[in-house]
């Protein structure tokens, strides 16, 4: 690792609980050219799990199985975040489905039911609940649904948040793919995000990383941006945040970039899938083999 100057990342997103380190944290420790690196955490969303929802994947996969020895009803479930992973293997678990043998490697079998993902880390939670799939390579919905489209699937389910986006269902629709769409959560906006005590302080590289655009309307609304900016000392004031930016993915991107948040950010750099990306052109290096959290 080579000396350089101080780098302060600030990541809106809450610090991964149950383990030692945050992967973020290690990944920063591990593989970034500067000596000198402090990582800090503001979460800026909480999720809501829908419980009316919940009992619609119930209902949905008991069927499936009811329907086992009688009319095959072939069920393409689709989704695009791990809030949704993590509300199915809630489900799974509490109808206490469990794979036909004990193996770590073993899969629930759920006749005619096939599981498909956004991105590895969603797939990683949807597998911890003893479910396989596919897709998880996509690095977006669009990707996503142009691969249910070559495979020829007449129809999906898509589990997804209150704030999903219209990318895949648009998509599905215009190549006449029916969509049934369950709500399993809501995203909720912490009211007011905290600045972490010392992003700010001493001369440093500051970068802040945004993971959702839900993130970034949530620190662009008026009183969040206005802690931000009242959090820096008066030496180095600016009109304008005087920090870095890196979306994950390209819709975090773009909402930064949108005509009404434009002015308060500056993108660094873009990790174009829902992974963190290796930005070899800017100074915080990030590493695309550990996942999107």
């Amino acid at each position: 690792m080579k000396s350089g100057g101080k780098v302060k990342v600030l990541f809106f997103k809450a610090k991964k609980k149950d383990v030692d380190i945050d992967p973020y944290e290690k990944l920063l420790a591990e593989s970034n050219e500067f000596a000198q690196i402090e990582v800090y955490f503001a979460p800026v969303l909480s999720y809501v799990f829908s419980l009316d929802g919940m009992e619609q994947v119930a209902t949905l996969l008991q069927i499936q199985i009811q329907h086992k020895l009688e009319q095959k009803i072939s069920r393409h479930i689709v989704l695009t975040s791990p809030r949704a992973a993590d509300a199915v293997v809630s489900v799974i678990s509490k109808l206490g489905l469990k794979p036909d043998v004990s193996d770590d490697a073993a899969v629930i079998t759920i006749p005619n039911t096939f599981w498909y993902v956004v991105g590895n880390e969603t797939g990683a939670r949807l597998r911890k609940g003893g479910l396989s799939y596919q897709g998880s390579e996509s690095g977006s919905a669009q990707e996503l649904g142009r691969f249910l489209i070559e495979k020829g699937i007449a129809s999906v389910t898509f589990l997804c948040g209150d704030k999903r986006r219209d990318t895949l269902p648009n998509l599905l629709s215009e190549n006449q793919i029916a969509c049934e769409e369950i709500r399993l959560y809501e995203s909720v906006e912490e009211e007011t995000v905290i600045v972490p005590d010392g992003f700010f302080e001493e001369n440093a590289d500051r970068w802040c990383v945004f993971f959702s655009p839900s993130g970034v309307r949530c620190m662009s609304r008026e009183n969040n941006y206005k802690n931000l900016m009242e959090s820096i000392p008066g030496d180095i004031k600016q009109s304008r945040l005087p920090v870095k930016c890196m979306a994950i993915g390209k819709t975090t991107a773009g909402e930064i970039s949108a005509e009404k948040h434009k002015h308060l950010w500056k993108i660094g750099t873009t990790a174009l899938k829902p992974t963190v990306a290796d930005t070899k052109s800017t100074p915080l290096k990030l590493n695309m083999k550990i996942q999107s959290i």
